[in-house]
């Protein structure tokens, strides 16, 4: 990694450099793709891409005003614009911040430890929820060793206080309960007997009154906000979830998940990527080193890192709020953008490389049903994958007459990403798991990101199963949207999309 980063150094340096990266201007690329109207049929180009011809890479060109990686970015285009309407940046937050969150203090609910019922408390009662918790949720998420969590339970309930190690127990509890079911209830929050609120609201009322650690237990802390954050987003609470990671990685300056709910939600970041760029990766012990779960964790940290970079240096508008229109966002030129995206491309292929094989996906056949990491990784390849490429199909997308051979070689790659990711996705949102939420919102994007090739004439073709992609990417979504705003409203903007386009297909 320390190899990487002085890479991206190294080739901003060069890029900052370069002389003749601001001598050139081009007055008639939009800031923003251009919204290829499908009536018109004399817009229409022959398939095939137009001669690379012998001109200066050095053409500047502009990230769409507002855009950076998250969703919500893609609202401030035009051509997003014309296919779902006007929609605010921040619209999903907005959904997030108005939903009523009051479930905890509903009448029945314990507030505190004392109020649990004896019997939730029982070893038959609460060992199996154990189990469950280190069968679902600990591979995934392996930051405590197995045998600590056993060690954990030993001693517990025997002091029933409103401490820190028994919120970390009771939230341990309640997601050995939640990720129960995961294929047949949608709906856990609605579902009281099969959610574990009655060991979390509890462990919440503590960890939301600001509960500070005695010394022996201080470590104990950000594992249990973390844990809670990860309970938050199994139930789909993204915004109240992003609240204790923060508190997590404020406490501990070291927890990924941060930077996965920020990016979606348009919330401060904590600071973390830095500190986490001067880290090892965690280790393991022996008992562990064998773990598939193991090796899935430390992948997801570190194209985490990659991820992190791509936003900073291909997609970020430095110094500017996303809506405001008054500075010019961040200028690439053709040939920066070639050596930053041929950078991190090359950065996600050695990873890929170097991931044992154990873990390491077939790219070449379709994914295993019952390897439930395979697809995870999978998903999480083509995503980073898709989001690298993707300037260089907004650079296709404008209204610039000839572009290098390597503008649609990412193209095309930024395309098959897209339609990669959401099969992949498609068969992880068949049952309930920590990541639903920002994976719907992922799914969005690329559906947007193939809309704008499918309305680019030069880039048509490449999408020629459009409509075979959304109407999978519905079907992921609609048992999700009888339970949630934002999955309905995805939805809707899916439906929406698939529909112009084809009436726009079937007039011309």
């Amino acid at each position: 990694m320390e190899q990487q980063k002085d890479a991206i150094a190294q080739l901003t340096a060069q890029v900052a450099a370069s002389p003749t990266s601001t001598q050139y201007s081009n007055p008639s690329c939009s800031p923003q793709p251009r919204y290829w109207d499908p009536y018109d049929s004399q817009h229409r180009s022959p398939v095939g891409f137009p001669p690379q011809q012998n001109r200066p890479y050095e053409v500047p060109f502009a990230i769409p005003l507002g855009h950076h990686t998250p969703t919500g970015s893609f609202f401030a285009l035009d051509r997003i614009k014309n296919l779902i309407g006007e929609y605010p940046h921040d619209f999903f937050f907005r959904l997030e911040v108005n939903r009523p969150f009051d479930d905890f203090k509903a009448l029945g609910t314990p507030q505190s430890y004392e109020q649990i019922e004896r019997y939730r408390l029982q070893p038959h009662v609460i060992h199996p929820l154990v189990i469950q918790f280190l069968e679902y949720v600990h591979p995934f998420f392996p930051i405590v060793e197995e045998s600590s969590i056993h060690a954990l339970f030993d001693t517990f309930p025997a002091s029933p206080k409103a401490n820190v190690r028994t919120s970390l127990c009771l939230i341990i509890l309640a997601l050995g309960k939640v990720s129960l079911n995961s294929a047949t209830i949608f709906d856990i929050e609605a579902e009281r007997g099969h959610s574990g609120v009655e060991y979390f609201a509890p462990a919440w009322v503590n960890l939301s009154q600001g509960l500070q650690p005695d010394f022996s237990a201080e470590h104990m802390l950000p594992v249990a906000l973390f844990y809670g954050s990860l309970y938050l987003r199994y139930i789909g609470r993204p915004l109240q979830a992003w609240q204790l990671i923060k508190r997590a990685s404020d406490s501990v300056q070291y927890m990924i998940n941060d930077d996965d709910l920020a990016e979606f939600h348009h919330l401060s970041r904590s600071g973390i990527e830095v500190v986490v760029e001067r880290l090892g990766f965690p280790g393991f012990s022996i008992s562990d080193n064998g773990s598939k779960g193991c090796q899935v964790f430390l992948a997801m940290c570190s194209i985490r890192t990659i991820l992190s970079r791509v936003q900073e240096s291909s997609h970020c508008i430095t110094g500017q709020h996303p809506t405001d229109a008054t500075t010019s966002p961040r200028k690439h030129t053709i040939g920066s953008l070639e050596k930053i995206c041929g950078e991190f491309d090359r950065q996600l292929e050695a990873w890929f490389t170097c991931l044992p094989a154990a873990i390491k996906p077939n790219l070449d056949v379709e994914f295993p049903l019952d390897d439930p990491y395979d697809s995870y990784i999978r998903a999480r390849y083509f995503a980073t994958q898709h989001i690298i490429c993707r300037p260089s199909l907004f650079l296709a997308a404008q209204s610039i007459t000839s572009l290098p051979v390597y503008i649609f070689e990412n193209c095309t790659k930024c395309v098959n990403s897209c339609r990669e990711f959401i099969m992949a996705t498609s068969y992880l949102l068949q049952k309930r798991t920590h990541s639903n939420w920002p994976r719907m919102q992922a799914l969005l994007a690329a559906i947007f990101t193939l809309s704008i090739a499918k309305t680019t004439p030069l880039l048509e073709t490449m999408v020629h199963d459009f409509d075979d992609l959304v109407k999978e990417a519905i079907r992921s979504i609609e048992p999700w949207a009888r339970h949630s705003e934002a999955a309905d409203t995805i939805l809707g903007m899916m439906k929406t999309i698939r529909q112009k386009l084809r009436v726009s297909n079937m007039t011309t």
